[in-house]
């Protein structure tokens, strides 16, 4: 398939990796009768190439729009100012690299390699970056708002003045402990400082996922039973609590039943042992109240999908 430039001008009539196996593309080539040697300033939206091994290559200022280089690995490449909107780079490395500026939004990258790369102002917006390993890389300036950056990988990476607004960053290594949890601010506050957080309940007064306690409104809750079973992240990980915002959302993903608990519970900043980005848990709590879900359920505007029925025929 030809090759086009962006400015919509033939400048190749094989297609890239044919122009690859002639050696063109790296800056030492010099080709009698072959103009723009490099590969700068090319339209390859909607490319279709896996596994190929791509050295010293230059691709600045080219477009991959919704491109798919699952398996690729660009080493010591040039690819300043591309588009990479859209791409699918599953599986694909990026090995010592200069990418500056470079549009990565929404990519799907998940279990790639951005190793020792140039990375400085690059876009990552609400791309899929789980399981990418970025040891190395200069990521300043960089942008990952809205990103999914779960089980990824920041060892000796640089990431001062980056945007991790709204960005999912869990397990997680190399990035400092407070960018990923709740317990620092916790951690700060004096161990008797008196919280306020969540609790989701089954129709028992139950915990959803850990049913072994029934919860009553005004009754504290210590989950090491007096000292007499240590809190283990196994074992014993303590009282699961959340935000309001992800408890609600807990409940609608769960059906949102009717019959379902919400209780406001209080607890002390020493007494919290674990967290995520989402959740915590806390060795002792005590229940305030009960919060009535009809408000939420009316506010779904649906009627319960459990009393529907099918039409007459």
């Amino acid at each position: 398939m030809a090759i086009y430039n962006i400015q919509g001008v033939k400048k190749y009539d094989e297609d890239l990796e044919e122009l690859l196996d002639q050696g063109l593309g790296v800056s030492t080539t010099i080709l009698k009768g072959r103009e723009n040697y490099d590969f700068c300033g090319l339209n390859f939206d909607g490319l279709k190439m896996n596994n190929v091994v791509l050295d010293g290559h230059y691709f600045d200022n080219c477009t991959f729009r919704d491109a798919d280089l699952s398996g690729c690995t660009f080493k010591f490449g040039h690819l300043r100012d591309c588009d990479f909107t859209g791409a699918k780079l599953s599986g694909t490395q990026f090995l010592n690299c200069n990418m500056r500026h470079t549009n990565m939004s929404r990519i799907s990258m998940q279990g790639g390699v951005i190793n020792n790369c140039m990375m400085k102002s690059v876009n990552f917006w609400a791309a899929h970056l789980s399981h990418v390993d970025f040891s190395g890389s200069d990521l300043r300036k960089a942008r990952f708002c809205e990103s999914n950056c779960r089980h990824t990988v920041w060892t000796d990476t640089k990431f001062t003045s980056c945007d991790f607004r709204s960005t999912l960053l869990f397990k997680t290594v190399g990035i400092p402990r407070w960018m990923t949890n709740q317990k620092e601010a916790y951690d700060l506050m004096p161990p008797d400082y008196k919280c306020i957080s969540w609790k989701l309940l089954g129709e028992s007064y139950r915990g959803i996922y850990r049913p072994h306690m029934v919860y009553e409104v005004g009754k504290t809750y210590d989950a090491t039973r007096g000292g007499e079973s240590p809190i283990d992240a196994t074992l014993n990980p303590g009282i699961a609590l959340a935000s309001l915002n992800w408890v609600l959302k807990e409940w609608m993903s769960n059906g949102a039943k009717p019959n379902w608990h919400l209780f406001m519970v209080e607890f002390n900043a020493g007494d919290v042992v674990s967290d995520s980005p989402t959740k915590f848990t806390v060795s002792k709590l005590t229940v305030l109240k009960e919060v009535d879900l009809t408000k939420y359920t009316e506010e779904l505007g649906e009627e319960d999908i459990e009393t529907l029925q099918v039409g007459k025929v």
